[in-house]
């Protein structure tokens, strides 16, 4: 009967994830509810089809559904901004007033097009770092509350060890810095993003 259930939970992932294949992309590393594919008979055609390198997916209290070398240390993205967010919202309030400074239009590369000098409250700033996933509101924040990106993400660290997270070096990470300045396991990126969905403000 738990078979089973391990069974349809993987077939309602595949029809989610994707549109029915003959032969999804299964890997060895790949496990459902902590196991792999093949010690619970399920055909590859019902796994989900993801080709990401590395990854998890998790429910709304924690677990995790299926993974892909989640202990792997990866290019952090976006997550970084997330963690941005976070202590932001620790060290400032919503309605606080930030001044765009001249570094946020240095940044380059992905921006949510704030002016140097403009005056906007803390929530448009965050508005423009998560849903536009602006380099440029990243500096801003980082700035505002910390005074330099130095500072600000030694706070970012902290946050981090207390996490359990992985180390930061930069509020935003421009794609220009590929070379390897900060990385992240899936699997730890998973919990931050678990915890910060049960956050009121974070919701928000």
């Amino acid at each position: 009967m738990r078979l089973a259930g391990l069974a349809l939970v993987v077939a309602l992932l595949g029809a989610l994830m994707v549109p029915a294949a003959v032969s999804a992309d299964v890997r060895a590393s790949d496990r459902v509810v902590g196991r792999s594919a093949k010690d619970l008979s399920i055909p590859s055609a019902a796994m989900p089809d993801v080709k990401m390198v590395a990854g998890v997916l998790m429910t709304e209290d924690g677990r995790v559904l299926w993974a892909r070398r989640p202990a792997d240390r990866r290019a952090m993205a976006s997550i970084t901004k997330l963690m941005t967010a976070v202590v932001a919202l620790e060290n400032a309030g919503p309605g606080d007033m930030v001044t765009v400074p001249k570094a946020s239009g240095e940044v380059g590369e992905s921006t949510s097009f704030l002016r140097p000098g403009e005056k906007l409250p803390m929530s448009e700033i965050l508005e423009a770092l998560l849903v536009k996933s602006g380099n440029d509101a990243a500096i801003a924040i980082a700035q505002h509350v910390a005074g330099d990106d130095k500072s600000f993400v030694a706070l970012m660290n902290a946050k981090a060890v207390g996490a359990q997270a992985d180390a930061l070096r930069q509020p935003a990470r421009p794609r220009r810095d590929r070379p390897l300045l900060h990385g992240g396991r899936p699997r730890r990126a998973g919990a931050l993003c678990h915890d910060q969905a049960r956050d009121p403000p974070h919701r928000r």
